[in-house]
């Protein structure tokens, strides 16, 4: 009885992740798509490799969006810049610090490039 009860919980939390998980938006994706792509001709990214910097910044998007609504300006830098570091983090965990830097700065260079078109 113990068993089909901890079965029953242990179902209910994995179909609760399913049906809250949110899918990006088309803006979100295509704001993560222009940032990956930049970054990967820039610093010539593998295919996989670039997959992994898309997924990074469709996270950061996504988390930035969520958790910033309703805050004031200096509330939302806090969360910007922690969001930041945990995503150059993850990337230099895996391409290096220079390399990441290098990414990050692309990323930057293609945010802004969208942002004042």
């Amino acid at each position: 009885m113990r068993l089909f009860k901890n079965i029953t919980l242990i179902g209910m939390f994995f179909c609760s992740l399913f049906v809250f998980a949110q899918e990006p938006t088309k803006w979100q994706m295509n704001r993560a798509n222009s940032m990956a792509s930049q970054a990967a001709e820039d610093n010539a990214l593998s295919e996989e490799d670039r997959s992994f910097v898309y997924e990074l910044f469709v996270n950061q998007i996504m988390s930035n969006q969520k958790n910033t609504k309703g805050l004031s300006p200096s509330e939302k830098k806090v969360i910007y810049q922690k969001k930041n570091k945990e995503t150059t983090a993850a990337l230099t965990e895996k391409f290096g610090s220079q390399k990441a830097r290098s990414i990050m700065k692309s990323a930057q260079n293609a945010r802004k490039k969208v942002d004042n078109s």
